[in-house]
């Protein structure tokens, strides 16, 4: 019995042993798993925190940027306002610029009439016919020539500079002079959409036969005249950029030394497809002719012309009856300018 008791309790005893292991393990593990659950709870709750700080701080960059945004567009739009007052301002001073240009102009010619009228002195009083040809030489420069070596009557030839390689032409300039009349500058080519681009374009043209024209006669041409005349518009058809031309060409004129000369008769000889009758040139010429005592008569030479040369002895003799004298244009005469 004895021995029996002793096995129980030993057998007891390593169970409560067992158990006890077991206990303390389990103690062990709960342990662990709280400290591990406080760490896991400490490091969630300073995640949340740092990530409601990056959060906050996310939200004060976002509000100053959206502040600095609305500043740039402020600073945009206020930039644009002034652009837009500048180019308001560049506008109104360029009208300025040209309106004074104008005014500037119209003086000076006044002031230059003055002069000639001064200088013309004996003169005043008589009718004088200034007869004008545009755009020649040609064949009907000839006849026109011819006409007025018989008549004993000198005149005014505005040419161009296509041609002048050819040697009748040539001759027709050296002639023209020779017997006493006056050349004048109408652009080498005539050509509209060019020489109306710019103002440059203008004195290359101009230049470039008034250094033809030097070398066939060895003198200078100092009267000009417009192709479609001096008040045309035809700038704001072929000037891209918005500039007036015509000021700035005048102004240039006005500097180099040239006179431009416009007409208060017109021969109506340019004014139709149709050729005009030598009957209808000569009632134009000498019923507008007798308006004027100063009269600056606009014809044409160019090759088309042939009625204009075949109207010139009939103006002539009607304006000498009505007492008109015969001159050439010079820098001293009294100009007509639109």
């Amino acid at each position: 019995m004895q021995q029996l008791a002793y096995t129980q309790n030993s057998s007891q005893t390593l169970r409560y042993r067992k158990l006890h292991r077991k206990m303390k393990t389990g103690f062990w593990l709960v342990l662990f798993l709280g400290l591990g659950m406080i760490a896991l709870i400490f490091t969630t709750y300073y995640l949340t925190k740092q990530v409601k700080a990056a959060e906050n701080k996310i939200n004060t960059t976002l509000n100053q940027y959206d502040e600095l945004l609305q500043e740039h567009n402020t600073l945009l739009q206020e930039y644009k306002e002034i652009q837009e007052q500048q180019e308001t301002l560049n506008q109104k001073f360029q009208l300025e610029k040209e309106t004074l240009l104008q005014e500037k102009e119209e003086l000076l010619k006044e002031v230059e009439n003055l002069k000639k009228q001064s200088l013309q002195g004996g003169k005043k009083g008589k009718k004088i016919a200034y007869l004008t040809f545009d755009d020649g030489p040609s064949a009907n420069t000839k006849k026109i020539l011819d006409t007025l070596q018989a008549e004993d009557v000198k005149a005014t030839f505005f040419v161009i500079g296509q041609g002048l390689k050819n040697e009748d032409k040539q001759a027709l300039i050296k002639r023209i002079t020779e017997e006493g009349h006056q050349l004048g500058n109408h652009t080498y080519t005539h050509n509209y959409s060019y020489i109306y681009s710019s103002k440059d374009a203008f004195l290359k043209e101009l230049n470039q036969l008034e250094e033809e024209i030097k070398k066939l006669t060895g003198t200078k041409m100092t009267m000009v005249r417009f192709p479609g005349g001096s008040n045309n518009k035809l700038y704001k058809k072929y000037n891209k950029s918005g500039e007036n031309v015509m000021v700035q060409i005048k102004e240039e004129l006005k500097q180099k030394g040239y006179v431009y000369v416009d007409w208060n008769v017109d021969s109506m000889d340019a004014k139709t497809k149709e050729l005009k009758s030598k009957e209808a040139i000569t009632k134009a010429v000498v019923s507008q002719a007798v308006k004027q005592d100063q009269a600056v008569i606009l014809m044409h030479d160019a090759q088309a012309k042939t009625t204009t040369a075949e109207a010139l002895p009939e103006i002539i003799r009607q304006l000498k009856e009505k007492g008109y004298e015969f001159d050439i244009l010079t820098p001293n005469s009294t100009q007509v300018q639109f």
